[in-house]
């Protein structure tokens, strides 16, 4: 599904996430089909997922994916 008026926000939460190399794989299929978007990694403690998963929704987030290694 694309939004030609909107630029889609996605991403991977998890402790640790900056090695994951789902923003690098995602962002590829992004350009390749010519979506206006990013998928980027969202370190968040341990604890606090509920909040980050707030914090999704007011940032208007399109989706995430929760990582637990």
């Amino acid at each position: 599904m694309t939004h030609p008026d909107r630029f889609l926000l996605a991403g991977v939460m998890g402790d640790p996430v900056m090695h994951s190399r789902s923003p690098l794989l995602h962002g590829h299929w992004l350009a390749e089909h010519n979506i206006p978007g990013a998928y980027v990694p969202l370190p968040v403690a341990p604890g606090k997922l509920a909040d980050a998963l707030r914090g999704l929704v007011a940032l208007g987030f399109a989706g995430a994916n929760v990582t637990i290694p």
